[in-house]
């Protein structure tokens, strides 16, 4: 639950800028985001910077930071991993966890991707042991709908399909 001293004018999902690469970096670099991550190794700065720019520029990502009184407390990432398919990843800060921030972002973001990366559905991998993140995206409506095994771990699978439209066709 978002804390009730935040207003909905005081929290705002905007795209990353430059000047976010330093803070996404540290909430990358945080240990417990690394155990949590595939990548489990440390993540140095210049190759931080290099990954940023590539997914700054790339068509098919979009990056989000959640700001609270235009301070960074998450970010959001969409990368279109195939046809029809976008991966989400999702990082809020240690101090701001268990508020709501999560979700409120997840949510705010969803409403949009699926038009902006043409995509039908966006999947999660979440490894078991992040319970926070299973009910975050189970809560957003994911589904598991199966489990890899990436670096020697096993993560689930979690799915969600594009809302259906309630646009009547012309004509009709």
């Amino acid at each position: 639950m978002i804390p009730d001293n935040v207003t909905p004018e005081s929290l705002r999902l905007r795209p990353a800028l430059p000047a976010d690469c330093r803070q996404i970096w540290r909430w990358a670099t945080a240990p417990d985001v690394r155990q949590r991550s595939v990548q489990r190794k440390p993540i140095p700065y210049d190759v931080h910077i290099k990954w940023f720019n590539e997914k700054m520029n790339a068509e098919g990502t979009r990056l989000y930071v959640l700001v609270l009184d235009e301070v960074p407390v998450a970010n959001i990432r969409f990368d279109r991993v195939s046809d029809g398919i976008a991966e989400v990843s999702l990082t809020v800060s240690d101090q701001h966890r268990g508020c709501g921030f999560g979700r409120f972002m997840l949510s705010k973001a969803m409403s949009s991707i699926y038009d902006e990366l043409h995509v039908s559905r966006l999947l999660a991998r979440i490894h078991d042991t992040n319970v926070a993140s299973v009910r975050l995206f189970t809560r957003a409506g994911f589904v598991k709908s199966g489990e890899e095994t990436i670096a020697g771990r096993v993560w689930g699978r979690y799915l969600r399909h594009a809302p259906a439209t309630d646009a009547v066709e012309e004509g009709s």
